[in-house]
Protein backbone atom coordinates (compact mmCIF):
# COMPACT_ATOMS: atom_id res chain seq x y z
CA UNK A 1 0.00 0.00 0.00
CA UNK A 2 1.68 3.25 -1.09
CA UNK A 3 1.94 5.96 2.56
CA UNK A 4 1.38 9.60 1.98
CA UNK A 5 3.11 11.66 4.99
CA UNK A 6 3.84 8.01 6.49
CA UNK A 7 0.18 7.00 6.48
CA UNK A 8 -1.14 4.25 4.40
CA UNK A 9 -3.39 5.71 1.34
CA UNK A 10 -5.68 3.70 -1.36
CA UNK A 11 -4.28 5.06 -4.42
CA UNK A 12 -7.29 4.52 -7.45
CA UNK A 13 -7.14 4.38 -10.89
CA UNK A 14 -8.95 7.21 -12.67
CA UNK A 15 -8.43 6.46 -16.70
CA UNK A 16 -7.67 3.23 -18.47
CA UNK A 17 -4.10 3.99 -18.70
CA UNK A 18 -1.56 2.75 -16.07
CA UNK A 19 -0.12 -0.44 -15.03
CA UNK A 20 -1.88 -2.64 -12.22
CA UNK A 21 0.81 -2.45 -10.06
CA UNK A 22 0.62 1.29 -9.20
CA UNK A 23 -2.78 1.44 -7.97
CA UNK A 24 -4.64 -0.42 -4.97
CA UNK A 25 -6.42 -3.14 -4.55
CA UNK A 26 -7.68 -5.93 -1.77
CA UNK A 27 -7.29 -9.30 -1.31
CA UNK A 28 -10.35 -11.21 0.02
CA UNK A 29 -9.81 -14.60 1.66
CA UNK A 30 -12.09 -17.16 3.50
CA UNK A 31 -10.93 -20.77 4.64
CA UNK A 32 -8.64 -21.39 1.67
CA UNK A 33 -10.07 -19.79 -0.82
CA UNK A 34 -8.67 -16.02 -2.36
CA UNK A 35 -9.54 -13.78 -4.53
CA UNK A 36 -8.47 -10.04 -5.43
CA UNK A 37 -10.91 -6.87 -6.25
CA UNK A 38 -9.02 -4.53 -9.01
CA UNK A 39 -10.91 -1.78 -10.28
CA UNK A 40 -9.89 -0.18 -13.73
CA UNK A 41 -8.18 -3.59 -15.33
CA UNK A 42 -8.17 -4.44 -18.44
CA UNK A 43 -9.77 -7.93 -18.86
CA UNK A 44 -10.03 -9.78 -22.56
CA UNK A 45 -12.94 -11.00 -23.55
CA UNK A 46 -14.71 -14.13 -23.25
CA UNK A 47 -13.69 -14.89 -27.48
CA UNK A 48 -10.61 -13.34 -27.56
CA UNK A 49 -7.90 -15.73 -28.86
CA UNK A 50 -4.23 -15.23 -28.55
CA UNK A 51 -4.11 -16.14 -32.31
CA UNK A 52 -5.96 -13.20 -32.64
CA UNK A 53 -4.40 -9.95 -34.56
CA UNK A 54 -5.42 -7.67 -31.78
CA UNK A 55 -5.78 -7.88 -28.02
CA UNK A 56 -10.34 -8.04 -27.47
CA UNK A 57 -9.97 -6.63 -23.86
CA UNK A 58 -12.33 -3.99 -21.69
CA UNK A 59 -11.37 -1.90 -19.06
CA UNK A 60 -13.90 -3.06 -15.95
CA UNK A 61 -14.67 -0.76 -13.42
CA UNK A 62 -14.38 -3.42 -10.67
CA UNK A 63 -13.01 -7.06 -11.73
CA UNK A 64 -12.93 -9.17 -8.98
CA UNK A 65 -10.63 -12.04 -10.24
CA UNK A 66 -8.07 -15.26 -9.13
CA UNK A 67 -5.44 -14.22 -6.69
CA UNK A 68 -2.64 -14.21 -8.93
CA UNK A 69 0.38 -11.97 -8.83
CA UNK A 70 0.15 -9.36 -11.83
CA UNK A 71 2.49 -6.90 -10.83
CA UNK A 72 4.37 -7.43 -14.37
CA UNK A 73 1.09 -6.67 -16.14
CA UNK A 74 1.75 -3.22 -18.07
CA UNK A 75 -0.82 -0.58 -19.48
CA UNK A 76 -2.10 -2.29 -21.90
CA UNK A 77 -1.67 -6.10 -20.78
CA UNK A 78 -5.03 -7.77 -19.73
CA UNK A 79 -6.11 -10.52 -17.39
CA UNK A 80 -6.52 -13.62 -19.51
CA UNK A 81 -10.69 -14.57 -19.38
CA UNK A 82 -10.30 -17.61 -17.43
CA UNK A 83 -9.31 -15.51 -14.17
CA UNK A 84 -12.23 -13.22 -14.42
CA UNK A 85 -14.81 -14.69 -11.80
CA UNK A 86 -16.91 -11.66 -11.97
CA UNK A 87 -16.97 -7.80 -12.96
CA UNK A 88 -19.04 -4.76 -12.10
CA UNK A 89 -19.71 -1.08 -13.71
CA UNK A 90 -20.42 1.75 -12.10
CA UNK A 91 -22.13 4.61 -12.81
CA UNK A 92 -22.47 7.79 -10.51
CA UNK A 93 -25.97 8.31 -13.17
CA UNK A 94 -29.71 7.44 -13.13
CA UNK A 95 -30.23 4.23 -15.60
CA UNK A 96 -31.81 4.70 -18.70
CA UNK A 97 -32.71 1.69 -20.93
CA UNK A 98 -29.86 2.05 -23.19
CA UNK A 99 -27.25 1.83 -20.36
CA UNK A 100 -28.72 -1.55 -19.05
CA UNK A 101 -28.55 -3.09 -22.70
CA UNK A 102 -24.93 -1.61 -22.97
CA UNK A 103 -24.34 -3.67 -19.66
CA UNK A 104 -26.03 -6.92 -21.31
CA UNK A 105 -23.43 -6.40 -24.24
CA UNK A 106 -20.34 -6.29 -21.90
CA UNK A 107 -21.66 -9.46 -19.96
CA UNK A 108 -22.01 -11.19 -23.32
CA UNK A 109 -18.19 -10.46 -24.00
CA UNK A 110 -17.02 -11.24 -20.92
CA UNK A 111 -19.27 -13.49 -19.13
CA UNK A 112 -21.51 -15.03 -21.65
CA UNK A 113 -22.80 -17.99 -19.55
CA UNK A 114 -24.44 -15.43 -17.09
CA UNK A 115 -26.71 -14.84 -19.86
CA UNK A 116 -28.40 -18.03 -19.43
CA UNK A 117 -31.88 -18.44 -17.80
CA UNK A 118 -30.25 -20.03 -14.51
CA UNK A 119 -31.73 -17.89 -11.83
CA UNK A 120 -34.80 -19.09 -9.81
CA UNK A 121 -37.33 -17.65 -7.13
CA UNK A 122 -35.94 -16.34 -4.07
CA UNK A 123 -32.24 -16.39 -5.56
CA UNK A 124 -29.72 -17.15 -3.30
CA UNK A 125 -26.49 -18.36 -4.75
CA UNK A 126 -23.57 -17.55 -1.93
CA UNK A 127 -21.33 -19.50 -4.33
CA UNK A 128 -21.01 -17.13 -7.01
CA UNK A 129 -21.14 -13.27 -8.13
CA UNK A 130 -22.79 -12.45 -10.50
CA UNK A 131 -21.69 -9.65 -12.95
CA UNK A 132 -23.66 -6.45 -11.64
CA UNK A 133 -23.99 -2.22 -12.63
CA UNK A 134 -24.28 -0.07 -9.89
CA UNK A 135 -25.93 3.00 -10.29
CA UNK A 136 -26.08 5.73 -8.04
CA UNK A 137 -29.17 7.18 -8.68
CA UNK A 138 -32.63 5.63 -9.82
CA UNK A 139 -33.59 3.76 -13.10
CA UNK A 140 -36.25 5.13 -14.98
CA UNK A 141 -38.73 3.49 -16.29
CA UNK A 142 -37.17 2.71 -19.87
CA UNK A 143 -34.43 0.50 -17.21
CA UNK A 144 -36.95 -0.75 -15.15
CA UNK A 145 -38.41 -2.62 -18.24
CA UNK A 146 -34.82 -4.04 -19.47
CA UNK A 147 -34.52 -5.03 -15.57
CA UNK A 148 -38.25 -6.57 -15.67
CA UNK A 149 -37.45 -8.84 -18.84
CA UNK A 150 -33.79 -10.13 -17.03
CA UNK A 151 -35.80 -11.00 -14.76
CA UNK A 152 -38.26 -12.75 -16.40
CA UNK A 153 -35.54 -14.02 -18.68
CA UNK A 154 -33.82 -15.23 -15.19
CA UNK A 155 -30.53 -14.14 -16.01
CA UNK A 156 -27.44 -14.01 -14.13
CA UNK A 157 -26.94 -10.31 -13.72
CA UNK A 158 -27.76 -7.82 -10.87
CA UNK A 159 -29.04 -4.24 -11.67
CA UNK A 160 -27.91 -2.23 -8.37
CA UNK A 161 -29.33 1.76 -8.22
CA UNK A 162 -30.78 4.11 -5.13
CA UNK A 163 -34.20 2.05 -5.07
CA UNK A 164 -32.12 -1.16 -4.94
CA UNK A 165 -29.09 -1.31 -3.32
CA UNK A 166 -26.74 -4.17 -2.74
CA UNK A 167 -27.12 -4.18 1.06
Amino acid sequence: MDSIFGRPAFKLKFNTRGAPVNYSYAICKKNSLSCQIRHGLRTHTKHYNIKNSVSANIVCDIVIMQNLNIDHYLSDTALPNRNLIAFGEVKHMSAFAELVASFIGLVHELSPSSLKPIRKKNWNRPDKIAPFLYVSGILYNTAKGIVETIEKRKLDIDIYSFDNPMN
